[in-house]
């Protein structure tokens, strides 16, 4: 069992994600298939973040697992490597309707498939 001051630290460095992206509690806990409670029963320390919320939280933030849980300095996952500017741009696409998603699907091979015969 986690002692509870690692408990605490893991808290914070999560609670510190979610205020340096800017979001709100209740984004955080959809995107990351929270209980709404999660994040105000993590704050005042009668629950804390287990196995799952940590590794959807890394997902979600773009960052390791090793940063929720060691505090290494950011890196982003090697899946994505999304900088912080291209997250915001893929959210706003993934909140396109089907049809605009396609579009600025296709404007973006365009540009890449004519970048690529220069």
């Amino acid at each position: 069992m986690k002692n509870k001051n690692n408990n605490a630290e893991i808290v914070a460095r999560i609670l510190d994600l979610v205020e340096k992206n800017g979001k709100m509690d209740k984004e955080v806990v959809i995107a990351a298939n929270l209980s709404r409670t999660a994040l105000s029963e993590w704050r005042s320390g009668r629950a804390y973040p287990g196995t799952n919320a940590i590794i959807q939280l890394a997902k979600y933030f773009n960052v390791s697992t090793d940063y929720i849980l060691n505090g290494k300095d950011f890196e982003p996952t090697e899946k994505t490597g999304l900088d912080p500017e291209w997250r915001k741009i893929m959210e706003k696409i993934s909140e396109m309707s089907e049809e605009d998603r396609k579009e600025v699907t296709m404007y973006i091979k365009g540009i890449i498939e004519g970048y690529s015969l220069k």
